[in-house]
């Protein structure tokens, strides 16, 4: 019998949730606490159980403060009581100005009016409670803005503002959660310049000073740390060109992609879901990077047989991502097999799962999900002129590369078993199983259609694909 998959409430490395709806745990529930808890730290994202969706509902008139919104200072009994700074709200009215600024360049003699706009008035309106439901919106306009001064001394200009002002948010407790992290997020964001059109954007690397420190503490809550996790994977993607820069992000990756158990308080899914963009940003790193040590990582979380499908999908489409020398280690037979072998744990918990239930249906979504995965880590299939990657980049003999083609070929084939139009549960019917909280789950969702087509159909695929495991597996003792 194969492992029926550890159900949680992240799908397959895309994830079921929405980066939002992940981190309203990690935020909207703080918003709250910070009103209602009389720990306000329990809401913490990992600190004690994630908050039910009434407990997401924040009071308009008791947002942030637990108090008249009109006296945002007055300090609340028991709960803690977070840094606001004070908003000139008279220099709303310079906006255009500021704007005129941004185009044409800051007249002689208004240096000071245009940091004092942002830094009194602009960055200030980050901290005020009654504003953290419009944080994404101020992180919007801080973009359009940058993109407005194009380039040069003025871009550069509010670029050091904002990471100064910004920074001293994210770095500090006085501040609420929700401003730190949507601090990092626009910190994380911030460019060299402004993109020419066709071209990918250059993060820039300043801003990594504030987001490696955030990272790195281990005193971090784990909303500050997700803020800056999301910016550094962003550098990453888009390119580190500092090797320095490159090793150290790599290290802190390898410690959370191989950290199998969750820090005390900090719950099993939304460590799975750290795990998972940490593994991310290793296969999105230069294949020069640390490449041994990415490759014994990801490898071992292939195995991880108790973690999350999830999980070991992202190693091996991470594994796919890189070119791979002898420097790395990799066996390619041997890693090939454990590529295989998941490829085999995630179907056989899908069959398994149907015939414990009789009414239940495959998951081909899912399940292909992973096999598109394996796919990518083989590296066989690959279109013409595109550069070898995964463990079909590495330099072997001929008998091994057709070893490598021989565990591809049969993917190939269970994914044409998935592609039946008629395994597909009809979402209306079932916007349950589409919507709930068990979206991880291979043998985890209740897709149950008494003798419908797809139920027919899923009985069909199950006897294909069980005969074509026996197969495989022989394959895999080769």
């Amino acid at each position: 019998m194969h492992k029926t998959f550890r159900s949680s409430s992240f799908g397959l490395h895309a994830c079921a949730l929405s980066l939002w709806g992940f981190l309203s745990i990690a935020l909207l529930g703080e918003v709250t606490a910070f009103a209602q808890n009389p720990n306000p730290e329990a809401a913490d994202f990992g600190r004690g159980a994630p908050p039910i969706a009434a407990e997401l509902e924040v009071d308009e008139e008791d947002e942030g403060t637990g108090s008249d919104p009109s006296d945002a200072s007055a300090p609340l009994p028991n709960k803690k009581t977070y840094r606001q700074l004070p908003v000139d709200q008279g220099l709303r009215s310079q906006r255009t100005k500021i704007s005129n600024m941004l185009r044409d360049g800051i007249p002689a003699g208004q240096e000071a009016a245009f940091d004092d706009y942002y830094r009194k008035y602009a960055f200030a309106l980050w901290t005020d409670p009654s504003q953290f439901p419009s944080l994404p919106s101020l992180r919007k306009a801080l973009r359009n803005e940058l993109y407005t001064a194009g380039g040069g001394a003025i871009y550069d200009h509010l670029n050091q503002l904002a990471l100064d002002q910004l920074g001293a948010m994210a770095k500090s407790d006085e501040f609420h959660p929700a401003v730190r992290f949507n601090a990092l997020l626009a910190i994380g964001d911030l460019n060299v310049a402004n993109p020419a059109m066709g071209e990918m954007s250059k993060p820039l690397p300043a801003a990594r000073e504030v987001l490696l420190p955030v990272f790195e503490d281990e005193q971090m809550s784990d909303t500050v740390k997700i803020g800056a996790l999301l910016g550094l994977l962003r550098h990453v993607k888009l390119g580190v060109d500092e090797e320095a820069a490159r090793e150290r992000i790599a290290s802190d990756m390898l410690k959370l992609a191989s950290a199998t158990e969750a820090m005390p308080g900090r719950s099993v899914e939304g460590h799975s879901w750290m795990r998972i963009r940490a593994i991310e940003a290793l296969g999105a790193l230069p294949s020069e990077v640390q490449p041994q040590a990415t490759a014994k990582t990801l490898l071992e979380v292939c195995k991880e047989t108790d973690a999350p499908f999830s999980i070991r999908a992202a190693a091996v489409e991470a594994l796919g991502r890189r070119t791979w020398t002898e420097e790395s280690g990799l066996l390619p037979v041997e890693a090939a097999k454990s590529l295989g072998q998941l490829a085999v744990d995630a179907v056989g918990a899908e069959i398994d799962a149907c015939e414990q239930n009789a009414e239940r249906t495959l998951d081909p979504r899912l399940l292909k999900s992973v096999l598109v995965s394996v796919q990518e880590g083989l590296g066989v299939s690959r279109r013409e002129g595109e550069a070898a990657r995964g463990l079909f980049s590495l330099e072997a003999e001929a008998k091994v590369k057709n070893y490598l083609k021989s565990l591809n070929g049969p993917l190939e084939s269970w994914n044409k078993i998935l592609d039946n139009k008629e395994l597909l549960v009809d979402e209306d019917s079932n916007s349950g199983d589409r919507r709930g909280a068990r979206r991880d789950g291979l043998g985890g969702r209740d897709r149950t259609r008494k003798e419908s087509p797809a139920k027919q159909a899923s009985d069909a695929a199950v006897g294909q694909l069980k005969q074509a495991l026996k197969s495989y597996q022989k394959l895999l003792q080769q």
